[in-house]
């Protein structure tokens, strides 16, 4: 098993266990449909990605560590969300996430932005805790077009992926505003921040 997947999955346990401690002692709230508050999310946030990367004509795979800001902005579509009877809801998330990739067989660093556009479905477990997952797509385009050019880039200076996500979030007050939001997804990676 390769680092950055060593990396992700001691995340993701740490995520969970801190996350199942925390429910262990709080009163669970998934069996009260719309216990929760729904407004317009702003997120910020930072990212960390990991590819790894063929580079066509410039010989064989390159191993990608990618660092850079983020936003998302959450709007609820469905209060009580596909399931009456539990405490869910249903938002259209979308932002931008800037990205500066290193690969280990290139020597530097070159930019990309990611736009995801998302069905985020949430499900809230305590007062503090709620989980969601998502699910859309994420056009993504890389600004150095000479690396493109030169190492013969599989699509091009523009790609859009289907995209997928886990999100965590601590919810600090009883309003369910602001969160510690925690968000491990493709193709940007791990994302951690705040929202609003």
């Amino acid at each position: 098993m390769s680092t950055t997947r060593r990396l992700a999955l001691a995340g993701l346990l740490a995520i969970g266990c801190f996350a199942v401690s925390s429910s262990a002692r709080a009163q669970s709230i998934i069996r009260q449909p719309n216990n929760h508050v729904t407004h317009v999310e702003v997120e910020i946030h930072g990212n960390v990605g990991a590819v790894f990367w063929g580079t066509g004509r410039g010989g064989g795979w390159g191993n990608g560590l990618g660092l850079g800001p983020g936003f998302r902005v959450g709007i609820p579509l469905m209060r009580n969300g596909f399931v009456s009877s539990i405490n869910n809801m249903v938002a259209l998330s979308f932002g931008a996430d800037l990205g500066f990739w290193w690969f280990n067989n290139q020597g530097y660093w070159y930019p990309s932005l990611t736009i995801p556009v998302m069905l985020q479905w949430n499900f809230y477990f305590t007062p503090h805790w709620s989980l969601g997952a998502e699910l859309g797509l994420a056009p993504e385009i890389w600004f150095d077009n000479n690396y493109c050019v030169n190492n013969g880039c599989w699509f091009g200076p523009l790609r859009i992926w289907p995209s997928t996500g886990v999100v965590a979030r601590y919810h600090f007050g009883s309003g369910n505003f602001p969160t510690l939001t925690m968000r491990l997804g493709f193709p940007t990676g791990f994302a951690i921040g705040v929202s609003f």
